[in-house]
């Protein structure tokens, strides 16, 4: 199975929904935050080293997975396969890139994730994680299981980032 991005029009309160008066940002029902995390790895890598990986993979992956726990209680009459579509779609309205995923097997769960003009552009350091990590929560959650990033590339030629996701 591929799952493509697809451009889409933002959809009443099941994609991104700006509330001006609360002055904030709902993603499928699910509350976040836009802003630009590249600097802040690059800072907890100057702090912490290889360790500061470690931390963003954390934080990235639980992002992930609680935004797609978020997207299943908040839109119940739609699949998990729907929801992941939806996810997908959504990756160019934050600033993510244009998102592809690709089931290279499904028992055990073996997916590749690639973007195309990331905002990360680089292997070094945790930034990569920001992808990767975020990418292993959303599907641990849509597989029930706990997946984990454990390959990255860059194709600069293409602009792409890859990465592969497995149980």
């Amino acid at each position: 199975m591929e799952i493509e991005h697809k451009k889409i029009q933002v959809k009443e309160n099941l994609n991104l929904r700006f509330d001006y008066e609360k002055g904030e940002i709902r993603l499928f029902g699910a509350r976040i935050a836009l802003t630009n995390f590249i600097p802040a790895c690059e800072k907890i890598d100057q702090m912490f080293g290889t360790g500061g990986e470690v931390i963003v993979s954390c934080m990235a992956f639980e992002q992930g997975r609680q935004l797609f726990e978020a997207m299943m209680v908040n839109n119940p009459n739609e699949s998990k396969k729907e929801l992941l579509r939806e996810a997908v779609d959504s990756q160019p309205q934050g600033g993510w890139g244009i998102t592809s995923l690709r089931f290279l097997t499904v028992d055990p769960p073996e997916v590749e994730v690639a973007v195309k003009n990331s905002p990360v552009k680089t292997l070094k350091g945790s930034s990569k994680h920001l992808i990767g990590s975020f990418w292993a929560g959303v599907l641990s959650e849509y597989f029930g299981q706990q997946l984990k990033c454990v390959s990255f590339s860059y194709d600069e030629k293409e602009d792409r980032l890859y990465c592969t996701i497995i149980a």
